[in-house]
């Protein structure tokens, strides 16, 4: 079974993001359950399989939603 840990690139990205909503620019949505997570992950954390599926599914509803 492969690795259900991310990548450096996603990790250091993670930690951006991170540092962004630390910043206060999380928004009103942004939950400490989620950010306890990215913490997680950026940290090296393995995510179960059921993890990756709903993680996946959420991008994916994501797509084209994203604020530039």
């Amino acid at each position: 079974m492969p690795s259900l840990t991310a990548p450096e690139a996603v990790r250091a990205e993670l930690r951006r993001g991170l540092a962004w909503a630390d910043d206060g620019h999380g928004g009103d949505g942004l939950k400490p359950e989620t950010k306890a997570w990215a913490r997680r992950l950026a940290d090296g954390a393995e995510i179960t399989r059921d993890k990756a599926v709903k993680m996946s599914a959420w991008l994916a509803r994501q797509i084209g939603r994203a604020h530039v």
